[in-house]
């Protein structure tokens, strides 16, 4: 295989679309095997135990199936494909971990811009759909993290904080972004549409916005670092905050508080601006060595 003056190898668009195509079958028929198995499993109404336990097998054999099956077929050394070969250094952790946390009024800010948009009259039939998708979704993710014991802390931790960290990542920054590079010149189109797929594969349209910019940073943090374990601890990190504040809100019988953080408060979300901005900055500095190094390993196997 023949390399550029980048850091990623030149590969031809057939090669590309061979394996999207593979992949695309393999996620289908994940779906499909799992579709089966969770209606077998899955009664109307559903219990908590069995929203958990599709939920597994949905990270398990639609994400991260495909993604494993991919890398396999597609490399002599599936681990590089994934990018789940370099151990993750502290200082891109770090400050991947800061982006993160200091964004969270922004996030909730086009949170509710998302959720504000209406559709025009002729398309109410679409909006109320879209609005019952949301809701019911909304409401799986409760019966999943409901309950407010220990327990149900940790049951919700388990099942929708690291599973889904780690199932995703693969499936969308291991697998499919890494389809998408077919070298460095590529790798911004490469990270907007997983991150676009990312965001749409979930079928939440008031959420979509918020979810393709996650996505798009987790994808820049793996290719700026060159290891999909940070993207892994920084999902799984999101989600967790997320379970710990909506668990920590059914304890209290208040409202999840860290949904509200910076919603309407200027001076907030430019401090949050800035800070991320700034947090992004030295990210990618960090990585700046990370990125030469990869590039002399790749020259000299070239």
């Amino acid at each position: 295989m023949e390399y550029n003056n980048e850091t990623l190898p030149v590969e031809s668009r057939a090669t590309m679309l061979r394996r999207l195509f593979v992949f695309i079958c393999l996620t289908l028929g994940g779906m499909c095997l799992a579709a089966l198995l969770i209606s077998f499993i899955v009664k109307n109404p559903p219990t908590a135990v069995q929203l958990r336990i599709s939920t597994i097998l949905q990270d398990v054999i639609v994400f991260i199936f495909p993604a494993v099956a991919i890398a396999v077929v597609s490399s002599r050394l599936p681990a590089r494909f994934l990018s789940l070969d370099r151990v993750p250094h502290v200082w891109p952790m770090f400050w991947a971990i800061v982006a993160l946390i200091v964004s969270a009024p922004i996030q909730n800010q086009i949170i509710a811009w998302n959720e504000a948009i209406r559709l025009p009259e002729s398309m109410v039939s679409v909006e109320r759909w879209m609005r019952a998708a949301e809701e019911s979704a909304r409401a799986s993710a409760e019966i999943i993290m409901g309950g407010s014991t220990v327990g149900d802390l940790i049951m919700g931790l388990l099942v929708a904080g690291i599973p889904a960290g780690l199932s995703e990542e693969l499936f969308f920054r291991g697998a499919l972004q890494r389809i998408f590079t077919l070298s460095d010149r590529h790798v911004h189109a490469a990270i907007w549409s997983a991150a676009f797929i990312f965001s749409a594969m979930h079928f939440q349209f008031y959420g979509f916005l918020p979810r393709l910019l996650l996505g798009a940073f987790f994808g820049y943090v793996v290719a700026w670092s060159g290891s999909l374990w940070i993207a892994i601890i920084v999902h799984a990190l999101n989600n967790m905050m997320v379970v710990v504040s909506s668990w920590n809100a059914r304890r209290l019988g208040v409202d999840n508080q860290l949904e509200a953080i910076g919603i309407d408060s200027p001076l907030m979300l430019a401090f949050s601006l800035l800070l991320t901005i700034a947090a992004l900055s030295m990210l990618y500095r960090c990585c700046r060595k990370n990125l030469a190094q990869k590039h002399r390993e790749l020259t000299k196997n070239s």
